[in-house]
């Protein structure tokens, strides 16, 4: 297992030098084949783990095509397993050469923690036609992800980077960004309080413009108001925590500002590569079975 994503690994840092690069961003393992083991009829000290003429190149669609040739041999198969909800086990193949389980998304809109009440949570959702995704900060200020929860990708998770490379990819700028910048990041902890008068704007502009929920007041506060009651915010454990709402949510309507720049065409776009990645489910990714 090790020497097969080994294998990725040469792939990514050949790709990240090249003109063109295909890998997204920093592609973690689990999306390029999220196989929780892998079966093989090799020896486990056997240097080339994908056939036994050798299999090693550094292209990733050379290697997605000697992930499939080593399954379809029956040498060499990566399995993900999800929890049994019923009687018997499923199995189901992903990835194949013609790439059956390829979805076209369309977004639908977002709304500001699921009620669409913008203080009452430091977190947004966008909506899908085939489920939705949170994007919220992770360890107070540390990071900022998505989550995709639908029937296509439940529980996968998206780093801040490849949101942003996908919105780049999509877009034609980086979040918060005039343009594409390199090695983009997400905003400091600070930033947010430190640009209170633009994150209002912000707030002023999209609170109108969510998806409505049953009973959601439209009208919206006054900067005053805003200030205090940013300041005053807590978390769903009633624990004051207005530097994760600065954080988090100050991150977020950069990113629904960067992507409102462009129309129904990007937005539904963008939406399918999130959601592919989320699933493990990008044109490089690999051939695994899925046991559910």
């Amino acid at each position: 297992m090790n020497a097969i994503y080994a294998i990725k690994k040469k792939c990514l840092d050949h790709d990240k030098k090249s003109k063109e690069s295909i890998a997204p961003g920093s592609f973690n393992d689990d999306k390029w084949n999220p196989g929780d083991i892998w079966m093989s009829k090799l020896l486990p000290s056997t240097k080339e783990p994908l056939d036994k003429g050798g299999f090693c190149p550094c292209e990733f669609t050379d290697v997605r095509q000697g992930i499939q040739e080593a399954a379809d041999s029956g040498t060499t198969l990566g399995v993900s397993l999800k929890k049994v909800e019923t009687s018997a086990a499923s199995v189901q193949e992903f990835n194949t050469p013609k790439r059956t389980h390829n979805k076209v998304v369309d977004y639908l809109g977002f709304t500001f923690g699921q009620t669409g009440d913008f203080f009452s949570s430091a977190d947004i959702y966008l909506y899908f036609n085939t489920g939705k995704m949170q994007l919220r900060a992770t360890a107070t200020t540390k990071s900022w992800q998505g989550e995709i929860k639908g029937q296509f990708a439940a529980g996968g998770k998206i780093g801040g980077g490849n949101v942003n490379y996908y919105t780049e990819k999509n877009m034609g700028k980086s979040i918060g960004k005039t343009g594409k910048v390199a090695n983009w990041s997400e905003i400091g902890p600070n930033e947010g309080k430190t640009n209170i008068n633009n994150f209002y704007k912000l707030y002023q502009k999209y609170d109108i413009k969510q998806m409505k929920q049953a009973g959601r007041k439209t009208s919206t506060v006054k900067l005053k108001d805003f200030k205090t009651l940013v300041e005053g915010y807590r978390n769903n454990k009633g624990q004051p925590a207005a530097p994760a709402f600065y954080f988090g949510k100050y991150q977020s309507l950069l990113f629904l500002d960067t992507i409102y720049s462009k129309g129904k065409k990007e937005l539904n776009s963008f939406a399918t590569d999130v959601i592919r990645y989320a699933a493990s489910n990008t044109d490089i990714s690999t051939f695994f079975i899925k046991v559910s």
